[in-house]
């Protein structure tokens, strides 16, 4: 093997080697065919603050399935591994994984994105019983609660597919990809498998005959980190100025908002020159809620007749939900929620995508606060005989409507370029993130909404259409330490255009109790239908 690199952003590791101390460098690119990863690039503040809520058990995971449906064709074994054969090949942020290593500044360690050099496709699927359920909540919850891809010196992807009869659910460290990239990859995955030779799809290719991925020069770039590429410009005074009114709001404000009367959260690990162990893990509890099909196509009736779009609905039936049923004497509501930047960038210009899309992190947060009394009034007045009234309702979701627009086009994606400021060092992020985040995040009420998958595939010119749909479509996020993140109920969204909507609510345990959660869902969707209703 070549002597130690003087270039830590050109090593490897060997894939049987044991983990080596901190101080001692990675190998050089020279050349034991079995090394595990080559050291790509500097990694971004966001990948760094994902793989330290990661590390200190902060949040694990997130998972977006998909289920997929032929009139004439069986999802086998072969057809799974085969397509996910092609998904990896066509996207290389599949590929990606992390490590660290010593700074030059003492006490410090640089966090690295690298690159499996060779994927076992094998290594990344799972296979499980079919028992008819589709993904549950039970599935969901043990999902979560895996906490796999804590080694320093990584040899596999940092991500999986769990395969459960049709229904593939797709999980990944966050700091490889957001919830949206879900979507992407099984948009390729569908793509693959309609691009198949049928009836027995065969691996033509010796790499895929072997079921591996190995990364060469053919392999397309890395996308690059989308911070570099924004043209958007934060203002320190405003970000400053939000955490003087957050901590202010904390001091004077924190009993009388939403989730303060719940149990504290564990205290939260800060030192990460080790993974944090079992007993420091978060641990995520799922409930859920179906709306079919024939309610969802009257709720978006609903929505474009009063000029908005589910979201802002959800949000205020959430707010509704919370204050009215749960925090009577809560005075103080802080949602928030998650958007998609892709709309708002050219991509192309990232890299690494295809006309299925791109797999990264590339998604915002934007936070609202309200006074809950004209949401108290707004609900009692949806059961009111007079329509006026229960109009009411419907002007707050308008209202909450054009607060997002105003935060997406500008506050809210000048917050996301503002993270910049956090350091070089995962130490830093941790230093200079964890104490604003404590003050910023818990008492929020979260919601992240994929959106619909489109149910029917974009095809070839020649093909009347195509054997593969998804059918069905979810999304769920992990829950957080409540210290740092959402100290309450994450609520993830999506469907398939055409078909059911599924909404699924994560929390710590111990935090919130499972009867409350599904009373907080069955309330929200109470006042959804009361909402829809006062349309008609």
């Amino acid at each position: 093997m070549s002597e130690p690199s003087q270039d830590p952003t050109k090593t490897t590791a060997s894939r049987d080697s044991q983990p080596r101390p901190q101080s001692e460098p990675a190998r050089g690119v020279g050349a034991e065919p079995q090394c595990a990863y080559t050291i790509q690039c500097a990694s971004s503040v966001y990948e760094r603050m994902f793989y330290a809520l990661y590390r200190l058990g902060v949040q694990s995971n997130i998972a977006v399935s998909a289920r997929y449906s032929s009139q004439r064709r069986q999802l086998s074994r072969e057809a799974v591994l085969c397509a996910l054969h092609a998904v990896v090949q066509a996207h290389p942020s599949l590929r990606a994984v992390f490590v660290r290593r010593p700074s030059t500044r003492k006490g410090h360690h640089d966090l690295f994105k690298a690159t499996l050099n060779v994927i076992r496709i094998d290594d990344a699927v799972e296979f499980e019983y079919d028992d008819g359920e589709g993904v549950t909540s039970a599935l969901l919850e043990r999902i979560h609660n895996e906490w796999a891809w804590m080694p320093d010196e990584p040899d596999k992807p940092w991500w999986k597919l769990v395969v459960k009869g049709r229904d593939l659910v797709w999980v990944c460290h966050h700091a490889v990809a957001d919830g949206m990239s879900g979507f992407v990859f099984h948009r390729e995955f569908l793509a693959a498998l309609n691009g198949m030779a049928w009836p027995r799809p065969l691996m033509a290719e010796a790499a895929c005959a072997a079921r591996t991925v190995k990364t060469d020069a053919s392999v397309p770039n890395l996308p690059l980190d989308p911070l570099t590429v924004s043209t958007v410009r934060y203002s320190i005074l405003e970000l400053i100025g939000d955490l003087v009114m957050y901590t202010l709001l904390a001091l004077l404000l924190g009993k009388w908002t939403i989730y303060s009367s719940l149990p504290p959260s564990r205290s939260c690990l800060r030192d990460t020159s080790k993974p944090a162990n079992a007993e420091n893990y978060t641990k995520t509890c799922i409930s859920s809620r179906r709306i079919p099909a024939a309610s969802m196509a009257e709720v978006l009736a609903a929505c474009r007749a009063n000029g908005t779009t589910f979201t802002p609905l959800l949000l205020v039936a959430f707010t509704m939900a919370l204050a009215g049923d749960h925090f009577p004497n809560a005075k103080l509501g802080r949602s928030r929620y998650s958007y998609d930047l892709r709309p708002l960038m050219d991509t192309h210009q990232l890299g690494g995508s295809t006309p299925s899309g791109s797999i990264l992190n590339l998604s915002a947060g934007a936070q609202h606060i309200h006074w809950l009394r004209r949401f108290r009034a707004a609900d009692a007045a949806l059961s009111a005989e007079d329509a006026a009234r229960r109009q009411s309702a419907w002007d707050l979701v308008r209202e909450y409507k054009a607060g997002m627009e105003r935060r997406m086009h500008g506050k809210g994606t000048r917050l996301w370029k503002s993270v910049s400021l956090l350091g070089t060092s995962v130490e830093d992020f941790v230093k200079l993130s964890f104490d604003p985040l404590g003050r910023t995040l818990p008492p929020t009420y979260h919601v992240s909404n994929l959106g619909a998958f489109p149910s029917a595939p974009r095809v070839a010119d020649d093909k009347k259409s195509a054997a593969w749909a998804v059918q069905d479509a979810q999304f769920s996020v992990a829950a957080t330490n409540g210290t740092v993140g959402t100290h309450g109920i994450i609520l993830s969204v999506a469907g398939v255009r055409g078909g059911d909507t599924v909404i699924h609510a994560a929390y710590e345990a111990g935090v919130v109790e499972r009867g409350m959660a599904e009373q907080v869902l069955q309330g929200i969707v109470r006042r959804i239908e009361a909402l829809v209703a006062s349309s008609r």
